[in-house]
């Protein structure tokens, strides 16, 4: 995808600022429980959506590995 319309990106803009907030909140829930350890995986899903995001504003931000054959998709990343 080399480009996205004005409507797409304003829409894409306010889902990235609702993901920051929400990572704002949990991060606070998540300093708030420290013994609660299970809740820091929702960090972790929340940065895998925000850089999700950030490639498909900025393609140019995906890092590609040369030579690499040990290449692993979001979903592994995720699993």
């Amino acid at each position: 995808m080399n480009s996205i319309d004005t409507d797409l990106e304003k829409q894409l803009t306010r889902v990235y600022v609702a993901l920051a907030m929400t990572r704002d909140v949990a991060t606070r829930v998540v300093s708030s429980k420290p013994n609660e350890p299970e809740l820091s995986s929702l960090l972790t899903l929340l940065d895998v959506a925000s850089e999700a995001l950030e490639k498909i504003f900025d393609p140019s931000l995906e890092v590609s590995p040369e030579g690499s054959g040990n290449e692993v998709t979001e979903v592994e990343a995720v699993m």
